[in-house]
């Protein structure tokens, strides 16, 4: 490459990074994150912008930089920034891609950062598109478009409920804090609304913008137990076991990036591993 050709790069990707700076959460999410993190934050910050012109966000009511928002805490949820992050069902990468999911998709190596957050992006624009809304479109996201129409809004389960409160709490409130209840109502009573509380005089500017994102109808849950939860939802111990252990298993030196690998290489117990590892070692001691 030409120094001329190379100078103009370095300028174009400084502007659009400083283009990016101005985006409400670029200092508030990207000054927490490792190196690595870091510049994939950017990159899915990137790819969020180029997909801000889609249908679908406009048909949500969204503006690009609450979009990018959104989309950004959502990779981050989904993978914690780890192009590499592979979960125990087989999803892969920074969006967490199912293998067939990725196919449909046209994602050809769903370990490829830039082509993974593609995927996620148009995956999440065509929900957006479908159901109307940021919140049944991240509930899709997570639990399926089935299970989204099948209970006609948020599925009850509390995995999906978790991640669309995560997500959202993430976006408008941090580092607010949030009140978040859902609760079944009678039978004449209108639809529930997921509430949410913040404290508006911290960041002035914010709770405007969070009251367009967050007036959306609720489904009740098919439960008729009351569910109240203050303050920000945390992962579970076995959450926290789960995704450490994922972590570790991608980063092993050996690990191989192809789509039925690393599924078949999660499912291998740690004992197991053990077990293999000293039978390796036996037969190289007999040799």
């Amino acid at each position: 490459m030409s120094s001329a050709r190379a100078t103009k790069r370095a300028r174009y990707l400084l502007s659009r990074r400083l283009s990016l700076l101005s985006l409400p959460m670029a200092h508030s999410m990207a000054k927490d994150l490792t190196y690595d993190q870091r510049n994939m934050y950017w990159l899915a910050a990137d790819c969020g912008r180029r997909f801000a012109s889609r249908p679908g966000v406009r048909k949500s009511s969204l503006d690009q930089s609450m979009f990018v928002d959104l989309f950004t805490a959502m990779i981050q949820r989904e993978s914690n920034f780890n192009p590499r992050a592979v979960s125990s069902v087989g999803a892969v990468g920074l969006g967490q891609l199912m293998p067939r999911t990725a196919l449909d998709l046209d994602v050809k190596n769903p370990f490829s950062a830039q082509q993974n957050l593609e995927g996620a992006a148009t995956y999440l624009t065509e929900m957006l598109d479908e159901f109307g809304s940021f919140e049944l479109a991240l509930a899709a996201y997570n639990a399926g478009p089935a299970a989204v129409r099948k209970h006609g809004g948020i599925p009850p389960y509390r995995e999906t409920r978790q991640y669309v409160s995560d997500i959202l709490h993430a976006v408008s409130v941090e580092p607010h804090n949030i009140a978040v209840q859902i609760a079944r109502a009678g039978n004449d009573a209108p639809p529930h609304l997921l509430s949410l509380v913040t404290d508006a005089d911290k960041r002035p500017g914010d709770n405007a913008a969070a009251q367009r994102i967050f007036q959306t109808v609720l489904q009740p849950p098919t439960s008729a137990r009351k569910i109240s939860v203050v303050g920000p939802l945390k992962p579970t111990k076995n959450t926290k076991k789960r995704i450490k252990a994922q972590t570790k298993i991608a980063f092993e030196k050996n690990f191989k990036g192809t789509q039925s690998g690393p599924i078949k290489f999660f499912c291998i117990t740690k004992s197991k591993r053990q077990t293999s590892r000293k039978d390796e070692q036996n037969v190289g001691t007999k040799v």
